[in-house]
């Protein structure tokens, strides 16, 4: 099942109860802590600035 973004951050605000949205936002396209870590196995080959530009173009729309 696929939905979109800005439909996953209202569920998630839904059952988890006081979230600012903006703080959701902010932390999915946070990538400094991310950028430390080593690389991890994907099931699609991906580079890294193509997974961030995805994350900061989804968001960037809601």
């Amino acid at each position: 099942m696929k939905i979109k973004s800005h439909e996953a951050i209202k569920l998630f605000v839904k059952k988890s109860g006081k979230y600012d949205e903006m703080v959701i936002r902010k932390s999915l396209t946070y990538f400094e802590d991310a950028e430390k870590e080593p690389e991890i196995p994907l099931f699609k080959k991906a580079g890294w600035n193509s997974i961030k530009k995805f994350f900061i173009k989804e968001f960037a729309r809601i």
